[in-house]
């Protein structure tokens, strides 16, 4: 077409690829070349809509726990129960883990439920390697979140803040992490603050595997250092929670 021809015309003698003189022999030679396109094997996968709920379950997984559970703990750590704790056989130690078994126990619960969600809406993505990676990286994600909840229940006993607490914690990180609007479309400086929250690390594993083919270590090594980062968050907080419960028993007793 007349068209083509002369808008490489203009691009070759516009980059200076060619003069005047010959021109007409670089675009007959470009005509001339062929392109082998090659397909992938097998069926195209979307994974836009799965990838879009992994990432707000991360929203709505920390409201979830963190309210309900940080309510219950509060209720089994009153200054009461902590009195009859300090006379009796139970160690704060022992009480402790015991709360944050009956946590985990309620969230793996709330995990099994979504991905029973998951399995409804995305019954031929959930089992392919993507879907089973995102659902072990929001079980991993549940780790921090658990510890979390926990140590907003140490820090006060207000159930009114702790409701106040989740809603903020969970809808701000959701806001600047990615699951409300795509981390490519929010600032560098944003996505630094972020990483402040578990929740950016869940959110950044599931966008690569979204858009990876290869599953190799070496290729999403990434995806394993992010759950890596998100357990190291569990251990802070259950530390961070652990000394300040130990220090208001000495003070109580």
């Amino acid at each position: 077409k007349l068209e083509n021809y002369l808008s490489l015309a203009y691009t070759y003698l516009n980059n200076n690829l060619a003069d005047l003189n010959n021109v007409s022999e670089k675009i007959a030679e470009t005509a001339s070349n062929e392109t082998n396109v090659f397909f992938p094997e097998g069926e195209i996968k979307d994974f836009r809509f799965i990838t879009v709920y992994f990432n707000t379950l991360g929203y709505v997984i920390a409201v979830l726990i963190i309210t309900i559970t940080g309510l219950v703990i509060t209720s089994f750590t009153t200054f009461e129960i902590r009195r009859r704790n300090i006379i009796s056989k139970v160690s704060n130690n022992k009480f402790n883990l015991s709360l944050v078994s009956g946590t985990i126990v309620t969230s793996l619960i709330f995990v099994l439920l979504f991905g029973f969600l998951a399995f409804i809406l995305f019954k031929e993505l959930i089992f392919t390697k993507v879907g089973l990676l995102m659902l072990l990286n929001v079980l991993v994600y549940t780790i921090p979140i658990i510890t979390l909840s926990y140590l907003i229940s140490i820090l006060t006993k207000n159930k009114m803040l702790i409701s106040g607490l989740a809603t903020v914690i969970s809808l701000g990180a959701a806001f600047i992490s990615g699951a409300f609007i795509p981390q490519n479309l929010l600032s560098q400086s944003v996505l630094n603050i972020s990483k402040v929250f578990p929740m950016y690390f869940l959110i950044e594993n599931n966008e690569l595997l979204a858009v990876t083919n290869n599953f190799s270590f070496s290729n999403i090594s990434s995806y394993y250092i992010n759950l890596m980062i998100m357990i190291g968050f569990g251990i802070i907080y259950i530390l961070i929670a652990l000394i300040i419960s130990r220090r208001k028993i000495k003070s109580e007793s």
